[in-house]
């Protein structure tokens, strides 16, 4: 069955199936760019809906359409969602091109289209000029300190024809929600943890003897005291020459996490427009901080996370290293180690990284 309606934009957007709290399963996937109105909305599109006679789709029995508000020249990107412990869908987390993080309540379960279905608006993405931060790719939500929960997102997008040339500084963030209807957050909210080192060095393996070249970053570790701080971000910046660089990184992957790291690849476009490729960036940070305290990369490949992976063997770990890889970031398990795919050129390559493969589980789904 083919979905069409006016307000569902050019889409990039990557569905979540889920199953809804009225118990129907249902695609959920935000709206994109271009839509009839130019706004940004949530579609949830019901996979066991009957079409009508003429084989239309009928508005509040086949799909829900979550709407934010009239701020135009938007669009929705990539949701996440929450499940309940018993399941089910209980809230979306979207961001949309004007650089707002929205969090929709989809708890109750009292119709397929419920009136208590709206969205709240957690956060507004700006740099440090003013400029819109747009959010394409989807969130992720872990645990917070106490209480509410860690909404993790880079800004950027990389989907229309002058994108690749766009320069503006983007962003890494680590939001605190408290649900309800805890006031809108700005970056002045959060504490700013920065790029402090770019540069390429070698990590020596003591006993085989091998070195391994790579490029690195090391970053701040400011502290985020949540009785008045609300989380934190970082801007992508390039650091070689000591001094912050605008280049056009941004992130266009979802992140991950991993054993309390959010793990973030960016990417920075080609500056030859009409040429593919571009480099990425692979970061490990505290999910609850973005600081970076202990090693998360074997750079020396010995087996062990010590202060021989970090710059000159110092005590300051290596946040984030090159990556070479545009797309979200790919972990293999082997021998009971977890691995990240790299690649610089051309070629895979496993590098170790900290932390055991997730036991493997399985679910009765009704």
């Amino acid at each position: 069955m083919e979905f069409t309606h006016a307000d569902l934009g050019y889409t990039l957007s990557r569905p979540v199936v889920a199953r809804m709290a009225n118990g129907r399963w249902a695609a959920i996937t935000g709206n994109g760019l271009d839509s009839s109105s130019g706004t940004a909305k949530i579609f949830i599109v019901y996979l066991d809906a009957a079409l009508n006679d003429g084989g239309g789709w009928d508005a509040g029995s086949d799909y829900c359409v979550l709407s934010t508000d009239a701020t135009a020249s938007n669009g929705m990107g990539s949701p996440a969602v929450i499940m309940s412990e018993s399941g089910a869908a209980e809230y979306i987390y979207a961001g949309d091109v004007q650089g707002r993080m929205w969090r929709f309540n989809i708890a109750d379960s009292s119709g397929n289209c419920p009136t208590t279905w709206k969205p709240h608006e957690v956060f507004k993405a700006v740099n440090a000029s003013n400029k819109v931060q747009p959010i394409t790719a989807a969130p992720t939500v872990g645990l917070a300190p106490d209480e509410g929960v860690m909404v993790v997102f880079g800004t950027g997008k990389f989907s229309e024809v002058n994108d690749p040339t766009e320069k503006a500084t983007q962003s890494l963030y680590g939001v605190l929600d408290l649900f309800g209807s805890s006031p809108k957050l700005t970056r002045s909210h959060l504490v700013e943890q920065t790029i402090t080192r770019q540069t390429t060095t070698s990590f020596k393996n003591t006993e085989t003897k091998s070195s391994y070249t790579e490029e690195i970053r090391e970053t701040s570790e400011n502290p985020v005291d949540f009785a008045s701080k609300k989380g934190w971000y970082l801007d992508l910046v390039n650091m070689t020459s000591g001094s912050p660089v605008q280049e056009g990184e941004r992130v266009i992957a979802q992140p991950q996490i991993r054993w309390g790291n959010v793990i973030f690849t960016t990417y920075v476009p080609s500056d030859d427009s009409c040429a593919a490729g571009g480099t990425s960036w692979i970061f490990a940070m505290d999910v609850k901080t973005g600081q970076r305290k202990d090693p998360y990369f074997d750079l020396n490949r010995s087996g062990s996370f010590t202060n021989e992976d970090n710059y000159n063997g110092g005590k300051k770990a290596t946040t984030a290293i090159h990556y070479g890889l545009g797309g979200p970031p790919v972990f293999v398990n082997k021998d009971e180690k977890t691995y990240v795919l790299k690649s610089d050129d051309g070629d895979l390559k496993p590098l170790p990284t900290r932390g055991q493969p997730p036991l493997a589980a399985w679910r009765q789904i009704k």
